[in-house]
């Protein structure tokens, strides 16, 4: 479990780790085994923000030919790649630390590929028997003909 002592609204905050990302972290040096995350040369103290970011973040970005991208930026991969894996917005909602399903919604973007794939499990029928479909005119446009109910 990760702790964040000072969040955004001041108090602390606990965030779970996966098993991958405890791997990643004890994989790491020893001096990193403190308990901080982003420890300085002492491993007693929270490497200074500033410095990580102009040291350590930014050349990696700019090394690895990323072009606009910002460290918030990974708060908004990580919203997004949660709820293209099927990941309820409350519980994104709870992981970010949001008050609102609003800003929840402003972080998680659906990939363009991940939309594709959505529409095309209409592709097999799905629910609709995929029988129904008729030719509308259009090349490659179909639409299924139902008559609304009487009432």
């Amino acid at each position: 479990m990760l702790t964040i002592p000072r969040s955004k609204h001041g108090g602390s905050r606990h965030v779970q780790l996966n098993d991958t990302a405890m791997a990643i972290l004890r994989a790491l040096p020893s001096r990193f085994h403190s308990r901080w995350v982003f420890p300085s040369a002492t491993g007693k103290t929270p490497t200074n923000v500033s410095n990580f970011l102009h040291r350590v973040f930014i050349p990696a970005v700019r090394h690895a030919g990323v072009e606009d991208f910002r460290w918030h930026d990974l708060r908004h991969t990580f919203a997004s790649r949660l709820a293209m894996a099927g990941v309820d917005l409350n519980t994104i909602r709870e992981l970010m630390g949001h008050k609102t399903l609003t800003m929840t919604l402003r972080y998680a973007h659906l990939s363009p590929t991940h939309l594709h794939q959505a529409v095309k499990q209409l592709d097999s029928g799905g629910s609709f028997g995929g029988s129904s479909a008729a030719h509308s005119g259009s090349p490659g446009v179909t639409h299924t003909a139902t008559k609304p109910a009487k009432s």
